[in-house]
């Protein structure tokens, strides 16, 4: 499991080189899908 989480932050600061972003960039472009995600996990089933 270790491995895996550092193969994946070593693709996450590839992506972060290639892409040109800073931690302050990815950070806004995190922050509203995080928001959403625990919405909907706070969502009733049943909720349509």
């Amino acid at each position: 499991m270790i491995k895996h989480i550092k193969i994946t932050l070593g693709d996450f600061k590839d992506f972060q080189v290639k892409h040109d972003f800073d931690d302050a960039n990815l950070l806004n472009m995190i922050a509203p899908v995080a928001t959403m995600a625990s919405k909907v996990k706070d969502m009733p089933s049943d909720c349509y």
